[in-house]
């Protein structure tokens, strides 16, 4: 009795790599074409984290990094721009909060930060959480709705719209203008649609529609057992998007 679109919560895991890949474009001075050398393991310290290549990826530059899914890369830039500026946009996004739809028992996930860190009795926020947080996984928690609405965020243009049951018909109603400039956007949008044409979603191309998505896998402990969650999202049609959608698969 579990409306997981509303009430499951999980890491999104790459599919929250767009929001990585915004808050480093607003950053002063950041060169998306910058590439960095992924080896198939990014390691900091003692954490060593793989990337879906084992043998790595190459050089790797911001749009490439969002077609290939690349954690080293994602790693990296989360390091560069820091967990403040990516929670930042995170929450201008909805995260850690109520869509507003009008269902009852909705919930708002959970986006960590070092307060709530703290808070948890977790400790001190270290370089690693900013990592995970980067590709989407650690404390990070979502609803699949709000991973839609995010998306759909991207699609339309930078705003975010509250989501409402279809069979109430009216105007979408929008939260907030994102404020994002034009070609930070479009570098976003263009990787996502790399993601459905040449990368990790080719799988969810439609003959004859061309469509922008993001993969993700996240990772979970389930009585000791290492379990994953597979997701995608997409948006539709790319130039006049009219669909985003988000789908998990719980241990997929």
């Amino acid at each position: 009795l579990v409306n997981r679109a509303i009430q499951g919560r999980y890491a999104p895991g790459s599919t929250f790599k767009p929001v990585t890949a915004i808050a480093a474009l607003l950053r002063p001075g950041f060169d998306p074409e910058e590439t960095y050398p992924c080896e198939g393991v990014f390691v900091l310290g003692t954490m060593r984290l793989r990337c879906s290549n084992t043998y790595g990826h190459g050089p790797v530059a911001l749009s490439k990094g969002i077609e290939q899914s690349c954690n080293s890369y994602f790693c990296h830039l989360g390091q560069t721009v820091g967990y403040e500026a990516i929670c930042e946009q995170a929450r201008l996004l909805g995260l850690g909060q109520k869509t507003g739809l009008d269902l009852p028992s909705e919930n708002a996930g959970l986006l960590p930060d070092a307060a709530q860190k703290e808070r948890s009795g977790g400790g001190r926020w270290r370089p690693g959480d900013t990592c995970h947080l980067a590709i989407g996984q650690g404390q990070l928690l979502t609803t699949p709705l709000q991973m839609a609405a995010l998306t759909a965020a991207f699609a339309n243009g930078g705003t975010l719209v509250r989501p409402f049951l279809a069979r109430y018909e009216r105007q979408p109603e929008k939260v907030r203008e994102l404020g994002w400039p034009t070609q930070a956007l479009a570098r976003v949008r263009e990787g996502m649609r790399d993601v459905a044409a040449l990368g990790t979603g080719r799988r969810v191309q439609v003959r004859g529609v061309e469509v922008a998505a993001k993969t993700g896998t996240a990772e979970y402990d389930s009585g000791g057992v290492r379990r994953k969650n597979t997701w995608v999202t997409a948006f539709a049609p790319f130039a006049q998007p009219s669909v985003a959608v988000a789908i998990v698969v719980e241990n997929g």
